[in-house]
């Protein structure tokens, strides 16, 4: 990846841990937001409503949709929500501009 390419990424995953950090239950630092934190119980202690909300709001923010299965691993993390906003943008057909 180029620093031309990091760049975005890095704004995107800030962006996506700030919604998260808006939903989180206590006062979080996103410097804390470690990509293998996970974000419930044992993590952020958010429950699947407030998951449902992050959801919700990227795809406000981003345009994209990312459905509750997408996540819906044993444990989901930070980092898998930012790969799968991630991957739904990438796989957006690109804006050639007409009307």
């Amino acid at each position: 990846m180029s620093e031309r390419d990091r760049a975005p990424a890095q704004d995107l995953a800030a962006e996506v841990r700030g919604l998260i950090l808006a939903r989180a239950p206590r006062s979080w630092k996103e410097h804390e937001l470690d990509y293998e934190l996970p974000l419930m119980k044992e993590g952020l202690g958010l429950d699947s409503v407030a998951v449902v909300e992050i959801l919700v709001a990227c795809e406000d923010r981003f345009g994209v949709r990312v459905e509750p299965e997408a996540i819906a691993v044993e444990v989901p993390t930070v980092g898998l929500l930012i790969q799968r906003v991630e991957e739904r943008l990438a796989a957006r057909p690109a804006d050639d501009g007409s009307i």
